[in-house]
């Protein structure tokens, strides 16, 4: 009998805010379309907030995560969150 490994797959749906004229990506969110019951898995939400970081070396500004936020639940424990900004270099 072979090994092989389990896959599972975590189907998901999500959201991309962007922006108009600048087409910036300002929010993604994502979230499970069904639970995963292999894993016990009820919920996985994650959100990432971006904006702009001016690089004072080259004068140039890039779209980077500023915030984000992970929510998640399995059959045998409550929902754990989790948030980290970068801009104030806080997580909890």
């Amino acid at each position: 009998m072979e090994n092989s490994p389990l896959v599972i797959y975590n189907w998901r749906q999500g959201c991309i805010w962007i922006s108009h004229p600048t087409f910036d990506v300002p929010r993604v969110e994502t979230d499970l379309l069904a639970p995963v019951s292999k894993r016990q898995l009820t919920r996985d939400h994650l959100r990432v907030d971006y904006g702009p970081v001016k690089f004072d070396r080259d004068s140039q500004t890039l779209w980077l995560p500023w915030d984000a936020e992970m929510l998640w639940s399995c059959a045998a424990s409550a929902i754990t969150i989790a948030t980290i900004s970068a801009t104030t270099g806080s997580s909890s």
